[in-house]
């Protein structure tokens, strides 16, 4: 709790009783139960606009942001890095971006980006698993609960061994959030797909693992799928073992100068590794890294030293008149910032829209004009919160569709694929085939600033 706001301190955990586990868990098997454990933890609640938040605040220190650009080689002379060779993937450009260090953080696609040195990649594949998450109807809205799994698991890092591995069933915008189920997969990225058989599978998973949930297909309203860093399968088991620490790649020993990888494992670790990043970058420039401010500084948006305060106060603003719903929402998704959202606001409340899709015009407008928002997969999937559970209905989808293209100057002919484009998107998280017709955004595995 060092450092945070003092109302989101996490509080200490309790032991509980047999009988106060099955009132917080109606269902649970009570053979052999005994007692449970409450813990207390955070959870993100939009991580998309989490990362916009980083690459804000990067712009705030003078950082040149780029959307929808591909790295299609490197520029390079003798054994030195001097740059990349890129593209725009809208209008198909090519240029080239010079610099006196790259730093690779291509996720999921760093084998690939590696594969442009032509024969100098200079490590082994890294290797990444299949997670997947399910978005079904609520089922605790209380508290966030661990089940043990039914299949056998053994982590071949950990100190203990629990024989399974759990379940972890959250109350998420009205709804459960339910993971992860991780699997080997497919070593192409652009291959990625979530498939009928892996949610039926993992619902077999949670049921067997909690019958009260007696879930079924129906149930599910969105996947949430991505691929982690892996460091193989378990010989034993056949389980999915994903890497637990972070990897930073400097070739310099292997011959090749001003190329730095970063391979990361999770959000609650990512700004300490960026500073070491950072810190690398001036290491191989010979000089001493600057001491770093990151761990004091506060994000775009997230200038706010009390939460619960703050957000009282904003409440009882009343803003053009919205009430607490949207407001609260608001502040959630934009924190400090949300005003930014607000000042597109006042010409749509003037046509007699409701606060939700006055709002979210407001929301769409913002998306384009502040945060670079080129297609409507990006201000559905990663500028709103609008499909983060599920499909939000036509007249969301289209109210978006129609804001956007006003502020694009999109021709009804342009609006439609884009339409077609978020829906299939929709279909293809929950399992369907993609069309080879079709030209879907990859949403579930997207670029850092698509």
């Amino acid at each position: 709790n060092i450092g945070i706001d003092p109302q989101k301190h996490i509080p200490p955990g309790r032991t509980i009783s047999k009988s106060e586990c099955l009132q917080l868990l109606p269902g649970i098997d009570a053979k052999d139960l005994t007692g449970g454990a409450v813990f207390y933890d955070a959870q993100v609640y939009n991580s998309e606009r989490l990362v916009l938040s980083f690459l804000r605040s990067a712009a705030q220190k003078n950082a040149d942001l780029a959307n929808y650009v591909k790295v299609t080689g490197f520029l390079q002379q003798g054994n030195c890095i001097t740059g990349v060779e890129a593209q725009d993937l809208l209008t198909g450009d090519r240029f080239q971006i010079r610099a006196k260090t790259v730093v690779n953080t291509s996720g999921a696609w760093i084998n690939r980006v590696l594969a442009l040195l032509h024969g100098q990649q200079p490590q082994k594949s890294v290797l990444f698993a299949k997670a997947i998450n399910l978005v079904t109807r609520q089922l605790l809205p209380t508290y966030a609960v661990g089940v043990p799994g039914q299949n056998s698991y053994q982590d071949s890092d950990a100190l203990l061994k629990k024989g399974s591995s759990l379940l972890f069933i959250a109350p998420w915008r009205d709804k459960s959030l339910i993971g992860t189920s991780y699997t080997a997969c497919e070593p192409d990225p652009d291959k990625f797909k979530v498939t009928q058989k892996d949610i039926q599978e993992f619902l077999d998973r949670i049921n067997c693992s909690y019958p009260a949930a007696n879930l079924t297909r129906s149930d599910v309203s969105f996947v949430h799928g991505g691929l982690l860093p892996s460091s193989g399968v378990c010989d034993h088991t056949g389980n999915v073992q994903l890497s637990k620490h972070y990897q930073i790649y400097d070739y310099r020993e292997q011959g090749l100068q001003g190329l730095i990888s970063v391979v990361g494992v999770k959000y609650t670790t990512a700004r300490n590794v960026a500073q070491k990043v950072v810190d690398s970058v001036f290491r191989s420039w010979g000089q001493k890294p600057p001491k770093s401010k990151s761990s004091v500084t506060s994000l775009h948006s997230g200038e706010i030293s009390q939460f619960e305060a703050f957000l009282s106060a904003e409440i009882a603003k009343r803003r053009y008149g919205l009430g607490e719903e949207e407001i609260r929402r608001l502040v959630y998704n934009y924190g400090s910032a949300y005003p930014e959202v607000l000042k597109y606001l006042s010409a749509n409340k003037r046509k007699g829209l409701s606060d939700r899709l006055a709002v979210l015009k407001a929301e769409v407008v913002h998306g384009v004009r502040e945060e670079m928002a080129q297609k409507l997969s990006d201000v559905v999937f990663r500028r709103t919160e609008l499909g983060s559970a599920g499909y939000p209905g036509n007249e969301a989808l289209n109210t978006c569709a129609e804001t956007m293209g006003a502020e694009l100057g999109w021709t009804s002919a342009q609006i439609q694929p884009e339409l077609q484009e978020v829906r299939l998107a929709f279909e293809y998280s929950l399992g369907q085939e993609r069309s080879n017709k079709s030209k879907l955004t990859n949403f579930t595995a997207s670029s850092i600033f698509r």
